[in-house]
């Protein structure tokens, strides 16, 4: 059985408590399909190719879910290369933005990495004009290295991007 921590999260706009717990499903295939719902809901337009990544990656995913056992934050990694990994697909409820809650899963995130083989380097690419994403990956220690234009050739497809990168020291392996 799947320990649940459960947090109480004061609503201040109508006054109500609201529960906020690990997510428990009742197997793989409902997690994949809750996590898909969620992302398709909250994740940018996330195409059909990087929800089905998602759905691969379901078991790395660390979620918060409320008391109705729905999703209101989430996030997993992916292992890209010997010893590098990458967050991917953080997402948040809107109703749960700035809340803490990408935090609260970020920092899950980053110690389960920790615990992980094959996390040395952790890299995360933000697009420049996403703000609280860039706030977010400084106030947890990852350092800006490089800004670069994705697909510089296609005017109509070029992305600014911001590439952070963490490492994690040996002695600091679970």
């Amino acid at each position: 059985m799947m320990k649940i921590t459960t947090l109480l999260l004061k609503n201040y706009e109508n006054g109500e408590n609201n529960m906020v717990k690990d997510c428990l499903f009742a197997s793989k295939e409902e997690k994949k399909k809750k996590i898909r719902s969620f992302l398709t809901k909250y994740g940018d337009n996330l195409p059909e190719p990087a929800l089905l990544k998602a759905e691969a990656l379901a078991d790395r995913f660390v979620l918060k879910c409320d008391d109705n056992d729905d999703i209101i934050s989430g996030v997993t990694f992916e292992k890209n290369d010997w010893y590098l990994c990458s967050p991917r697909y953080l997402a948040t409820k809107q109703s749960e933005r700035r809340k803490g809650w990408g935090e609260k899963v970020y920092q899950e995130l980053f110690e389960q990495m920790k615990k992980d083989d094959d996390c040395y380097v952790i890299t995360v690419d933000v697009t420049t004009d996403n703000i609280a994403s860039i706030r977010l990956n400084e106030k947890i220690g990852m350092r800006k290295v490089n800004q670069f234009l994705w697909n510089p050739n296609d005017p109509s497809s070029q992305i600014d991007i911001m590439q952070f990168v963490k490492f994690i020291p040996r002695q600091e392996k679970k």
